[in-house]
């Protein structure tokens, strides 16, 4: 275990990522890993360059990206997510405690992983980004099994503007793959879904 990293908020990262005030977006991406010593286990820049890589061809009707991450080490359980004015590493860590390992990148990258166990229960109020997150975390503690680990990278600098460009034939391979949600953002109304999730 290591110690808690310090400046994890949101505005702190877009301060570090040298944005303007008008940046008002965090992408994450959470799954979980099989291979602690590997680069995207301990490097935030590759795993964030990895996320990125990602996002792009989950736009191009794909689901596969870099080999070495996804499926074989890596397995998100969710698309890139974007999360608006809002950061989800210091929750992460009150949920999770100390994570096993940490890396911060430049522009703003952070890379956690942790061991699949929540420390602390928290249950799924607050904004539209606190709640998606507590269910992809939550997802992704059930989905690990015995010597896997939960991975969250992330950074600022993304637009939440853009329309979510997910075609419907990629959400059916994102379902067929496992993922939870197919989605970038959270949707209004989804307490139901994460309701009906939790009591299984």
């Amino acid at each position: 275990m290591i110690a808690a990293p310090e400046k994890l908020d949101f505005e702190s990262l877009r301060e570090e990522f040298a944005a303007p005030s008008h940046c008002t977006t965090l992408a994450y991406w959470i799954g979980v890993l099989t291979d602690i010593r590997s680069k995207i286990a301990t490097n935030a820049e590759e795993a964030c360059a990895a996320m990125s890589h990602q996002y792009n061809v989950e736009e191009q009707d794909n689901l596969c990206g870099y080999p070495e991450y996804v499926p074989d080490i890596f397995r998100p359980i969710a698309p890139v997510t974007l999360a608006l004015k809002w950061s989800p590493f210091p929750l992460a860590l009150d949920i999770m405690g100390e994570p096993l390992t940490f890396d911060s990148g430049g522009y703003g990258a952070r890379l956690f992983a942790f061991q699949p166990t929540s420390k602390k229960n928290v249950s799924p109020f607050g904004s539209a980004d606190t709640r998606h997150f507590i269910f992809l975390l939550e997802s992704a503690i059930r989905r690990a099994r015995l010597d896997d680990y939960v991975l969250l990278c992330g950074s600022p600098g993304w637009s939440y503007l853009n329309a979510d460009c997910i075609y419907r034939s990629t959400r059916r391979l994102m379902r067929d793959f496992g993922f939870v949600y197919q989605e970038r953002k959270p949707r209004a109304g989804l307490r139901g879904v994460f309701d009906r999730y939790f009591r299984k």
